[in-house]
Parts: C-alpha cells; structure tokens; sequence
C-alpha cells in the first residue's frame, strides 16, 4: 500500500537521493532560481506541488526525463527571473503517463504508481 508508514519512509529516501543526484543539473542554469516544489502521496501515484507565482501558463516548460521532471518557468514581474525546479519520480511511478495543471499560480503534477515498475 503506498500510504503505510514504512512505504512513505522508502519513498521520502529515494526522493531525497534523486535530488541530490540531479543537483547539479539546477546549477547548469546559473542565473535561475530554484523553485521549491513539496509532494504527496496518493492512493494511486505521487502529486507535485510547485508555486509559481506571478508566472503565466505558457511559460512553463516540464522536461520529463526518466528519473526526474525538470520544470523551467519564466517569469517577467515584478522581477525577470527563470525558475527552475527538478522533481524526482521514483522507480516505481510512471513518468510517461502524468496529469499536469496550473491553477492559483501553483503547478500540480501527478505521475502514476505502477507498483513493481523497474527502471531500465
């Protein structure tokens, strides 16, 4: 079951390894922020949390990558900026099948569970 204890404990660690794994990724866009994005689990997949305020929808850029979503959002006011933020997707979920929306200024993204996944 995702939401046992010990599951949520293993999929917080491997979140927290893929961040520090794809870290240096942020730093290859010297100029941007890092954008702080939280995460939940759901009963069938993992949900991304990303505020973005004062960005426009289409200026939002999601790369989906294996292991890691890279989101990129530019924003003009008040102060030009580029956003980014690397949201891991642990081996067992699904990056190939995600729902993504903007609404309220915050980006939510959920990607699928498929317990027993592997990745290649």
């Amino acid at each position: 079951m995702l939401r046992s204890p010990e599951v949520l404990e293993e999929l917080a660690r491997e979140i927290e390894r893929l961040r520090r794994r794809y870290a240096p990724t942020r730093r290859e866009l010297p100029d941007a922020q890092e954008a702080l994005a939280s995460w939940a689990a759901e009963v069938n997949g993992l949900c991304w949390f990303l505020p973005l305020a004062d960005v426009i929808e289409t200026d939002i850029d999601v790369e989906i990558l294996r292991e890691v979503m890279i989101v990129r959002a530019s924003r003009t006011w008040p102060d030009p900026v580029v956003l980014v933020s690397i949201l891991p997707v642990p081996y067992e979920f699904d990056p190939t099948n995600v729902i993504i929306r903007f609404m309220d200024e915050t980006l939510t993204i959920r990607v699928r569970w498929v317990p027993g996944r592997v990745t290649p």
